[in-house]
């Protein structure tokens, strides 16, 4: 009994028990414990004892630890955010599979010059790269306005080539005259433009801007913008069903129950990101 009795009341060893711990329902009052018996019962090392003492630190590590997932699950989803895309995280937080992941996915997008192979100009959400010696070594571009944004695209001048390149990014679109050594920013200052395509006339192109609203310009006049509206399609010209691939990204993303804001601040998620093997270290 008293080695019972030494589990349910956390007692550490069934010698330390006294008689006057011992359940007993005709039990007269209760005597009194002297302080150090008291600090010597509640120091126990039971099973009960143990068991809230990890049962207790368990949830709160665990709380601690969705908190910090539901905290950053706020983050994903959103390549916009300069901040997010650029900023580094401290190293010892980095484990060096992870490091080096990173490292190969740098320039998501890469243009060689037809005519110069060994001039190569690669661009991501950390910045823009200039390589002449086929991409052995890079230079990092100087954009002209003090700024260092996100590059979404790289396309060349639909008329001139590599005499002139455009970029698309998270602050408009930039052209670079000089191979992409320095860049300057044209317009759509302040817009994400997620895209760049030549347009029908050989002095034309196209941007989309957050990837959902398409606008042309004239490379001798890309302050003058011109607005391309298309209309929905009807149900009869597509699928209507939504795949469950689709479905199940967007319910994590925070778009695929109510409306955006809504979904965002119930739910969190990772994201896959393909990125290209080009590196610049």
């Amino acid at each position: 009994m008293a080695f019972i009795d030494s589990i349910f009341r956390r007692v550490s060893h069934p010698g330390d028990a006294s008689p006057g711990d011992q359940v007993d329902s005709q039990a007269s009052a209760p005597r009194k414990i002297s302080a150090p018996a008291k600090r010597k019962k509640h120091s126990g090392g039971g099973f009960c004892y143990w068991n809230f003492f990890i049962h207790k630190w368990a949830g709160l590590i665990g709380a601690a630890w969705l908190a910090a997932l539901g905290l950053t699950g706020f983050f994903l989803d959103h390549d916009s955010w300069r901040w997010l895309m650029q900023n580094k995280s401290p190293a010892f937080l980095t484990p060096a599979a992870l490091d080096a992941n990173s490292a190969r996915g740098v320039a998501r997008y890469l243009q060689i010059d037809p005519s110069d192979r060994s001039i190569q100009v690669a661009g991501g959400p950390r910045g823009l790269w200039l390589s002449r010696d086929g991409g052995t070594t890079w230079t990092a571009t100087r954009f002209l306005d003090g700024d260092h944004p996100q590059i979404l695209a790289i396309e060349p001048d639909p008329a001139v080539g590599w005499n002139l390149l455009w970029f698309a990014s998270d602050n408009g679109v930039y052209v670079s005259d000089d191979k992409g050594a320095t860049a300057r920013q044209t317009t759509l200052k302040g817009e994400y433009v997620t895209s760049l395509a030549a347009g029908s006339a050989p002095d034309e192109l196209l941007a989309v801007i957050d990837k959902s609203k398409i606008v042309r310009f004239k490379t001798e006049e890309p302050a003058r913008i011109d607005t391309i509206e298309l209309g929905p399609l009807g149900p009869e010209s597509r699928v209507t069903d939504v795949q469950l691939n689709r479905f199940v990204r967007e319910l994590h993303f925070g778009k695929g129950v109510a409306g955006s804001l809504t979904s965002l601040a119930s739910t969190s998620a990772s994201k896959d990101i393909r990125r290209s093997p080009i590196s610049l270290t």
